[in-house]
C-alpha cells in the first residue's frame, strides 16, 4: 500500500430503472422511489459504463460477494463480461485484523476505526464510507506487515465469514 495511496473514486454514479417496481421496504431502506428512477436508464443501459469504469482497478466494498453477485449477473444477461478484478471487502479486512469485533455492518466498522457513516444505505454513500473505513485500515493492516495487495488478499480469504467469492463477508454479524 506504500507505492499509492488509494484515492476514494466515485465517479460512476448513476440510479438505474430496475424494469419492475421498487418494493416499500426497499423504498424505506434507501429512500429510492419508483418516480425517481422513472426517467433513468435500464441497469443493461448503465452496465458498460459502470465496468468500464471498474475495470483494471482495485475495488473497495462492504459485503462485496453480495454486490458482485448481482453486478456479474447482470453482466451475463447483458451479455457483457464479468467484473473480475480485486475486490478488497472492508467487514473480511476487519475481521482479519479484529477477529473478535462481532459488530461488521458498516456502522460497526465505522465504531471500529472512528468512520462516521456518509449517507447510510445509498450506494454511494456507503461506498464512500467503505473506502473511508478501508483508507482508516491501511495503517493497522501495515502494523500488521500487510502492505500489499495480495497479501491483504490473502488475509481477507482466510478471514471470509462465508468462503465464497472475493472477500465474502455475508453481510456482517449482529451482536448481542
Amino acid at each position: 500500500f506504500a507505492a499509492g495511496r488509494p484515492r476514494l473514486d466515485a465517479a460512476c454514479i448513476r440510479l438505474v430503472n430496475p424494469g419492475r417496481p421498487i418494493p416499500p421496504a426497499s423504498q424505506a431502506i434507501h429512500g429510492i422511489s419508483d418516480a425517481d428512477v422513472r426517467e433513468a436508464p435500464a441497469v443493461a443501459a448503465a452496465l458498460p459504463e459502470f465496468l468500464a469504469a471498474c475495470r483494471g482497478r482495485v475495488i473497495v466494498a462492504h459485503t462485496a460477494h453480495f454486490d458482485l453477485e448481482i453486478i456479474n449477473r447482470a453482466a451475463r444477461a447483458a451479455g457483457l463480461p464479468a467484473l473480475r478484478d480485486p475486490v478488497l471487502d472492508v467487514g473480511a479486512l476487519a475481521h482479519g485484523l479484529f477477529p473478535s469485533w462481532w459488530d461488521l455492518t458498516l456502522e460497526g466498522l465505522g465504531r471500529l476505526v472512528e468512520v462516521e457513516p456518509i449517507d447510510r444505505h445509498t450506494a454511494r454513500g456507503d461506498a464512500l464510507t467503505a473506502g473511508a473505513i478501508f483508507l482508516r485500515m491501511i495503517p493497522l493492516l501495515e502494523q500488521r506487515g500487510i502492505g500489499t495487495l495480495s497479501a491483504a488478499l490473502t488475509l481477507q480469504r482466510r478471514a471470509a465469514l462465508i468462503p465464497s467469492g472475493p472477500g465474502a463477508t455475508g453481510g456482517g454479524l449482529a451482536g448481542p
